[in-house]
């Protein structure tokens, strides 16, 4: 898997049964004995902040519309 690869999941099931399609993007490209940084993208804000950057706490890292590079 190359950084930048985008994986499209037709079905992703979540907790509560439901499911929608969603995009997994790899943010890096690992060697041999590294982890791979991937991101599951999501359209719904719900109660999500729309600063930019990490929000630990809520488990995720907020990246505006149109932006392709974070810090």
């Amino acid at each position: 898997m190359k950084k930048g690869e985008v994986i499209y999941i037709p079905e992703f099931q979540f907790s509560d049964g439901s499911t929608s399609e969603k995009f997994i993007i790899n943010l890096n490209s690992p060697k041999s004995e590294e982890p791979y940084l991937v991101v599951l993208v999501t359209s719904q804000q719900k109660h999500r902040k729309k600063i930019p950057g990490c929000h630990s706490n809520s488990g995720y890292y907020a990246i505006p519309k149109g932006v392709d590079f974070f810090d």
